[in-house]
């Protein structure tokens, strides 16, 4: 059986780069970490403490990067919030309000808080970006809520970067969240783009983490997920009645927040 395939093309300019910044949340977080605030954590915490949980939904991830053991991540949805943490009793977690389209990360060691908030940017890829997509059979594919699961293989200039495994109409509120935070992140890594070394400028990740990042998201719930970098994520299981404590969606109280570009000194 045949897979169907669609191509896409960006191009932009070449950009000097003027010092190395790594386009992640996660260097962020473990650089950055202890900034100055911007402003008080507990004005946000109260304001999103008010708006409620709302109904939940819960998934259950195991994932994997090159080199490190497996590890479990939890997603708790609500109309208002994503929060992404490791499970019960967890003290750190990273909270999107949807509301606001601003990402929240916590750090209790340093009792800090990062905000990156979406901002439009109008910023060319520094390299050709040819994007093809492909649906390849799945042998045996799983079915899932009574929802056939589909393979989907990402391409960026010939190159496969990403696989995932994913399920038409499954949980779409869920994945609604998935791509409003993916969003978040990527319009902060557009802002930092200008100062990554040309050297570090690679094909997949501009694609899959700045220029592209929900494209994944467009056949619905992943249930496995693998990349040329060596991430892997599996649906281990989700719950559509999740009870979840309002208290999840509150920022910690007496928190320092801070955001990259006050930690940075660079215009917003």
């Amino acid at each position: 059986m045949q897979g169907t395939s669609v191509s896409r093309k960006y191009k932009g300019s070449v950009v000097t780069a003027a010092s190395a910044v790594v386009g992640t949340l996660m260097w962020a977080l473990l650089f950055l970490a202890g900034s100055e605030a911007s402003h008080s954590a507990g004005s946000v915490a109260n304001d999103t403490e008010r708006a409620g949980p709302g109904a939940a939904v819960s998934l259950i991830f195991q994932e994997q990067e090159a080199g490190v053991a497996p590890y479990t991540v939890r997603y708790i949805v609500t109309d208002r919030h994503l929060r992404i943490d490791d499970g019960v009793g967890a003290q750190d977690f990273v909270l999107l309000d949807r509301l606001r389209g601003t990402v929240y990360s916590t750090n209790s060691e340093d009792r800090t808080v990062l905000a990156i908030e979406r901002r439009p940017r109008d910023v060319e890829p520094p390299i050709e970006l040819v994007l093809e997509e492909s649906a390849e059979p799945l042998a045996q594919a799983p079915s899932i809520a009574g929802r056939r699961a589909q393979r989907h293989v990402f391409r960026v200039n010939g190159r496969r970067c990403y696989d995932v495994v994913a399920v038409p109409g499954l949980l779409e509120g869920a994945v609604a969240a998935l791509r409003e935070y993916r969003l978040v992140l990527a319009s902060e890594h557009k802002r930092m783009l200008p100062h990554v070394p040309a050297d570090m400028q690679e094909p997949c990740d501009l694609a899959h983490n700045v220029f592209s990042p929900a494209r994944h998201l467009a056949h619905g719930l992943p249930v496995q997920e693998w990349a040329r970098n060596g991430l892997r994520r599996s649906l281990v299981d989700f719950d559509t009645e999740f009870s979840a404590d309002p208290g999840l969606f509150v920022l910690p109280e007496g928190f320092r927040m801070y955001t990259l570009e006050t930690w940075s000194g660079q215009p917003q």
